[in-house]
C-alpha cells in the first residue's frame, strides 16, 4: 500500500541500523532514501552527525549502472559493471 519497491533495515554495529526505502520510477531509474535509526540512547550516535542519504541509479544497459549518492555535503558518482559467467 505504500507504493515502495524496497524497504530494508540494515544492522550497523556502531549506530544501530539504517532504514532504506526506494522505488523504481521507471524500469531503468531507481531512487532511494536511507536514514540511520538508533535504538535507545546510544552515545556513539549523539557524537556524530546523522545525514540522510539519497541514491539514484540509472541502468545504461543490462550490465552497466550509474549510481549517484548524496550524503550531507558529499556526492559520489559510481559506474558499476556487472559480469556473470
Amino acid at each position: 500500500e505504500l507504493g515502495l519497491d524496497v524497504v530494508e533495515i540494515e544492522p550497523d554495529g556502531l549506530q544501530g541500523a539504517k532504514l532504506t526505502v526506494g522505488k523504481y520510477v521507471s524500469p531503468r531509474l531507481f531512487a532511494a532514501v536511507s536514514r540511520p535509526i538508533a535504538f535507545g540512547n546510544n552515545a556513539a550516535t549523539q557524537r556524530t552527525e546523522v545525514y540522510t542519504e539519497f541514491t539514484v541509479e540509472y541502468t545504461i544497459f543490462d550490465a552497466m549502472i550509474v549510481r549517484v549518492t548524496s550524503q550531507g555535503t558529499t556526492m559520489r558518482i559510481n559506474l558499476l559493471w556487472r559480469y556473470a559467467y
